[in-house]
């Protein structure tokens, strides 16, 4: 008999498509619970309760079950702590990424095997992870394209002193090294782009190149 798991008050909303977080309020705990500050044996528990509920109700023709709170929490949890870690703690964007993280855990939340996998602090821990790189690529996609367009606008003069954006380009440069940003952004893509290109063709792609 699967054992029922403590409720909680809510801790998710979702506004204009993204996940807010909402009541972060966390008691104290002490040093041993902050280690283990997710129980990967009542989270696999809940995760088996859900998905049981979850194949009842498409059984019955009934709508899914909503996802427990306990369930959230633990994804909530997990990417608040990910967040902290020395990888991603100076990103000025955090709660975003956050956000991504809890956001793609919900969306893959029913891949979750438990015949394949007992441990789903790491499956979500993964997913987290992943979706914080995906978020940096696009934060840095976006200053890219921000500081190009500024250093194109600066070559061809297209500025005057009296324009707002020529103050703002200024103070860009004065705070960050933009033409360090700018070649070091593209010098990552050429070498992706090299990279692929090297790969060994396959299937379509090596009978098209054959047949040039």
């Amino acid at each position: 008999m699967i054992q029922d798991i403590p409720d909680y008050n809510p801790i998710f909303q979702k506004v204009k498509g993204n996940i807010m977080i909402v009541n972060k309020k966390i008691d104290k705990k002490s040093e041993k619970e902050k280690r283990h500050y997710v129980d990967n044996k009542s989270f696999f528990t809940a995760l088996i309760k859900h998905r049981t509920n979850r194949f009842d109700a498409l059984e019955q023709g009934l709508p899914p079950p909503r996802i427990p709170e306990y369930i959230g929490r633990c994804i909530l949890q997990i990417a608040t702590r990910l967040a902290s870690k020395g990888n991603f703690v100076n990103y000025s964007y955090k709660e975003e990424m956050i956000s991504d993280g809890i956001e793609y855990s919900i969306n893959y939340l029913n891949n979750f095997d438990p015949e394949k996998s007992n441990n789903p602090f790491a499956y979500f821990t993964r997913i987290i992870y992943n979706a914080y790189i995906m978020r940096i690529h696009k934060e840095k996609k976006q200053t890219y394209i921000k500081y190009k367009s500024y250093e194109n606008a600066a070559l061809s003069s297209s500025f005057s002193e009296n324009d707002p954006d020529f103050a703002d380009m200024s103070q860009v440069s004065q705070n960050e090294n933009m033409n360090v940003f700018v070649s070091e952004y593209e010098r990552k893509m050429q070498e992706k782009k090299d990279l692929a290109a090297a790969a060994p063709k396959r299937g379509v792609e090596k009978f098209v190149t054959e047949g040039e």
